[in-house]
């Protein structure tokens, strides 16, 4: 009866062990993340779907009429596009009304 409990206890350790690992790899390597694109106003653009660690595609720019386009924006500051995605983002446009 000890050598069935043994090789059972053996067996539980081992698939925990692979448990752990696979999803090791799942959040390190496989997980992805989805970045939209808050335009504010004009044509919307596509969510895109992002590998962790990987950079998010810039779109073109958007254009609005009587509005200039200054460029994207995270939480008030201008994003790097080479920013490797880490979490679900929303990027904004951030705009200025022309002057006529």
């Amino acid at each position: 009866m000890e050598k069935l409990d043994k090789k059972k206890t053996i067996l539980m350790g081992v698939i925990l062990v692979v448990a752990v690992v696979a999803i090791f790899v799942y959040l390190n390597f496989f997980r992805t993340f989805t970045v939209t694109f808050n335009v504010q106003m004009g044509v919307g653009i596509k969510s895109q779907e992002v590998r962790i660690g990987e950079v998010v595609e810039k779109p073109e720019d958007p254009t609005a009429s009587g509005y200039t386009f200054l460029g994207w924006y995270v939480d008030g500051k201008k994003y790097d596009f080479s920013t490797p995605v880490e979490s679900n983002l929303t990027i904004t446009a951030e705009w200025e009304e022309n002057k006529n």
